[in-house]
């Protein structure tokens, strides 16, 4: 099933490249904002849908291994 539209969400996850990796290629989500901290200044990576409709629909931002 090809997902058509999100909305807008923002996870937080221990870890980035891990997450972005299964984001980008196992559900095959087009990564729009790298994965590290030039541009936001904080790892976070960003990715849209096959529509593109808006921005990004998907937002992932590293807190760390430790965080609860």
């Amino acid at each position: 099933m090809e997902v058509k539209e999100l909305g807008h969400i923002v996870l937080y996850v221990r870890d980035l490249d891990r997450s972005v990796r299964f984001y980008r290629d196992v559900l095959g989500w087009r990564q729009i904002l790298p994965a590290d901290d030039e541009e936001l200044g904080f790892p976070a990576a960003a990715f849209s849908s096959a529509s593109g409709r808006t921005h990004h629909e998907l937002l992932l931002i590293e807190v760390g291994p430790d965080a609860a």
